[in-house]
């Protein structure tokens, strides 16, 4: 899940809209974040503080000595983040090695959202066709099709004037994100890592507590083992992370980005 606050400035980053479809905040309440009701989560497929093409062409050559990699989108909210990932897979990665990163493993604590992902259907707005195109000059339009009435989630706040449909993942993208109920701590602690993990848990840390924050930087540290990532967010960056991060066993591995933001939330299990 991914989580701003309503009326939040674009990033100075972003050569681009931003679009964003905002979901319950129940998972913000359980986990005693903030009970503000200004609150709601978000998220968009190819989120441009990540490069995501630079990002996979990074793992393929990083564990390129490893013969599988347990991929994991913690906050998962509808799946937009683990499909992206995936989609960057398909368009980048030799065939013969895709399911080497597959299938992300994607869980939110949200029961409403995470019904949502697991319907099979995912909304979109009509602009978010237009972000891979101009960062990396690719179309996405293969991956989904059947457009039809938006699947409603309680709570969502979407415009009726917002060009939104809700749309069907083809079969092989559906097939490589798996969806379940659960919280991000639950997940870390259960993870079973030999340096062979890529752990994506982004842009949710400003709305979790501090005590929960320093559990889930703790057990990153305990649980993955030296060359494995941890990715996070630009929105992170308001409780300092990557501080955190550096302070408990992490650095930063230097790739290729065409975007300098995306470089910077990819952290390396050193």
């Amino acid at each position: 899940m991914q989580v701003i606050p309503i009326n939040t400035t674009q990033s100075k980053q972003t050569s681009f809209q931003s679009c964003f479809r905002i979901y319950p905040a129940k998972s913000v309440k359980n986990l005693n974040i903030f009970s503000r009701d200004e609150i709601r989560a978000s998220t968009n497929i190819f989120r441009e503080d990540m490069d995501w093409f630079g990002l996979v062409k990074y793992m393929e050559k990083h564990f390129k000595n490893k013969e599988h990699i347990n991929t994991y989108s913690l906050a998962c909210s509808d799946g937009s983040e683990a499909y992206t990932f995936t989609i960057s897979v398909f368009e980048n990665l030799p065939e013969n090695i895709q399911s080497k990163f597959l299938p992300v493993q994607a869980c939110d604590i949200d029961k409403e959202v995470l019904n949502a992902a697991q319907s099979g259907r995912i909304n979109l707005y009509a602009i978010e066709f237009v972000i891979p195109e101009k960062a990396y000059n690719r179309s996405i339009n293969k991956y989904f099709y059947n457009p039809s009435v938006s699947v409603m989630i309680k709570g969502d706040d979407i415009s009726e004037t917002d060009t939104i449909s809700s749309y069907q993942p083809i079969q092989k993208l559906k097939d490589s994100v798996k969806f379940k109920h659960a919280d991000i701590l639950t997940e870390l602690n259960n993870l079973k890592d030999s340096g062979n993990s890529v752990v994506m848990c982004r842009n949710v840390f400003p709305y979790l507590n501090s005590k929960y924050t320093d559990q889930v930087i703790n057990s990153a540290r305990k649980n993955l083992k030296q060359g494995s990532l941890f990715i996070t967010g630009d929105y992170d960056e308001n409780v300092n992370i990557r501080q955190k991060l550096l302070a408990n066993g992490f650095t930063q591995p230097l790739f290729d980005s065409k975007f300098g933001n995306g470089a910077n939330n990819v952290f390396l299990r050193r």
